[in-house]
């Protein structure tokens, strides 16, 4: 979808919520990568399985927007207000999520460790944890901990404090329902 095309969306979406005409926008599975959305009013609108990669959403409207599945990959959703939103089983890996309003969102904010990294989770579209930090993503619980036990042991605090964003993870995971592991029968070989 080229700027221009965008543009018309944007603008029919914006008199759908102001006064009932234009259209709701649906961006379902389309091609957005790298676009230029912030500060536009996406609230409602369909951006499922879309592929937002390396978009720029800083402080844009995505109230109650279905992101299900979307691609947000390297995505800048600096202050963007994600209240509501659908984000099951979008990949945000590397998403910058800083000052963002998840609440009422699948996301949660697990915390920061001492080098800076942050730590996020969300149910995938089957129900299981994931965990991501900046570059690395687990699905479920023990394959973040098989990885992070091993990592930085010489460095005492830091180690510790990844360990305990872990165990966050996994009570606030628990405390929404969420599985800690995938089914047997959906572990890849």
């Amino acid at each position: 979808m080229n700027k221009r095309e965008i543009e018309v969306v944007l603008n029919n979406h914006k008199r759908w919520i102001e006064d009932g005409g234009g259209e709701c926008a649906n961006l379902s599975r389309v091609n957005l990568r790298n676009a230029e959305l912030n500060g536009a009013n996406l609230s409602d609108a369909d951006l499922s399985y879309a592929n937002l990669s390396g978009a720029n959403l800083s402080d844009t409207d995505l109230r109650d927007a279905n992101l299900r599945g979307a691609d947000l990959k390297y995505a800048n959703l600096r202050g963007a207000d994600l209240r509501g939103a659908d984000l099951s089983g979008a990949y945000l890996n590397g998403a910058d999520l800083s000052g963002a309003d998840l609440r009422s969102t699948d996301v949660i904010l697990i915390g920061q460790d001492a080098s800076g990294r942050t730590f996020y989770g969300y149910a995938n579209t089957d129900g299981v944890l994931e965990i991501w930090e900046e570059r690395r993503r687990f699905t479920g619980y023990q394959s973040a901990l098989n990885y992070w036990s091993n990592r930085h042991t010489s460095e005492h605090i830091l180690h510790h404090d990844i360990l305990s964003l872990l165990v966050r993870a996994k009570t606030m995971a628990v405390v929404r329902g969420w599985k800690l592991e995938p089914d047997a029968d959906e572990v890849e070989c």
